[in-house]
């Protein structure tokens, strides 16, 4: 089983007629080892929201950062113990 922690990281954009906006995934990275440290970045572009999806296995506590520096933007994760994580950073325009 994964954990999985789902933050907000920048506002902005507007909604779909429906109120929900399609989200892609545009920079993805996977690490394992003892204390993991994945990082993900891509150039922010034309996107308006950014969101960052970070899963760890086993279950344990990930400790996360974004790096907001346009047009420039990364998300990094650490893990406590030993296990694999996996950094997405995912947008909406």
């Amino acid at each position: 089983m994964a954990a999985s922690v789902v933050a907000l990281c920048a506002c902005g954009g507007g909604e779909s007629k429906s109120g929900h906006e399609a989200r892609l995934v545009v920079a993805k990275k996977t690490t394992s080892g003892k204390h993991a440290s994945a990082t993900a970045s891509t150039d922010a572009g034309r996107y308006g929201t950014f969101f960052a999806r970070v899963t760890a296995a086993p279950d344990q506590r990930v400790a996360g950062q974004l790096g907001d520096r346009l047009p420039r933007l990364q998300q990094l994760a650490t893990l406590a113990r030993a296990g694999r994580v996996t950094v997405e950073v995912l947008a909406a325009k």
